[in-house]
């Protein structure tokens, strides 16, 4: 696909087998979640750069792409189970250091 711009947004491939960088979509937009989509049977990973959600918008996001997975262990967002918190408090050894963050 290259470097393609459909419908306002960008779309930049990172590596040759997969992965791609999309610029200038809005995931709050009617037909987002689409085009996400779209992009991940193609390309299998996508970064959306640029976005400025509230945790309800992150979570309708996420829905409109499938059901988030909610993790037991994890620490998430008071309030949206569906958003882990995934950060070191300051702490030498946490838990996000042996485990991936695409359960």
């Amino acid at each position: 696909m290259g470097n393609d711009t459909t419908v306002g947004i960008e779309v930049r491939r990172l590596a040759p087998a997969m992965g791609c960088e999309v610029v200038g979509l809005d995931c709050r937009a009617a037909g987002a979640a689409e085009t996400v989509t779209g992009l991940i049977d193609e390309h299998q990973v996508v970064a959306i750069r640029g976005q400025q959600l509230s945790p309800d918008e992150l979570v309708a996001f996420a829905r409109a792409l499938g059901e988030p997975a909610v993790h037991a262990l994890v620490p998430h967002l008071e309030g949206h189970p569906e958003i882990q918190e995934i950060r070191n408090f300051g702490k030498r050894v946490t838990l996000n250091e042996h485990w991936h963050t695409d359960v």
